[in-house]
């Protein structure tokens, strides 16, 4: 099966988490997730009369459903780096606000979310559901694809790549402690 936007892709998401919270209850649920990126952003629509109605988007829908779930989500961010005298990626106060946005929303969705500069892998798993793709998280537009994963041996290799990422990110990433910190205290610089 091939996903060719992130509409088809978070309504097949949203149809396989309501079948496996009905069948096993959310804290036996697993979900792995690697994206580049996130947007949870709710969409408004104008009813031309100055009123305007909001509803979230089928991201922000899954999202709400992994609380209580077992769910590791792992979510690139641009680096902080320096090459030849030239900045690129996000200055060093913008990384800090960045990593410490996804980890609040780890907090608020109730769930293990943590930041990553190296990392760009689309990945979404849940229970024996794989896949993998361009797509990340989001209610994005863009011509993009990402397909389901259905052979014993592939399943393998994209989970061997999550563990890796996530082992990396978790125990190498040098500022969880930091923003875990100013979060608890209410700031990011």
């Amino acid at each position: 099966m091939i996903f060719l936007c992130s509409l088809e892709l978070f309504s097949y998401l949203n149809e396989v988490m309501d079948q496996k919270l009905k069948q096993k209850g959310c804290s036996a649920v697993e979900v792995n997730i690697s994206t580049y990126g996130l947007s949870l952003h709710d969409e408004k629509m104008d009813y031309g009369n100055g009123e305007v109605y909001s509803e979230d988007t089928l991201a922000k829908k899954f999202i709400k459903k992994l609380h209580g779930t077992r769910t590791k989500m792992l979510v690139g961010i641009p680096p902080q780096k320096r090459f030849n005298k030239q900045d690129y990626g996000l200055w060093q106060n913008d990384y800090y606000k960045k990593a410490g946005e996804i980890l609040e929303i780890g907090n608020t969705y109730g769930i293990h979310c943590v930041p990553s500069d190296s990392l760009h892998f689309k990945f979404y798993r849940i229970d024996d559901i794989y896949i993998t793709g361009g797509i990340n998280f989001g209610n994005s537009m863009w011509n993009d694809c990402s397909v389901l994963v259905e052979d014993p041996e592939d399943k393998q290799r994209l989970q061997f790549l999550f563990d890796c990422s996530w082992q990396g990110a978790t125990e190498v990433h040098p500022v969880i402690t930091e923003c875990s910190v100013k979060l608890a205290a209410g700031s990011w610089y």
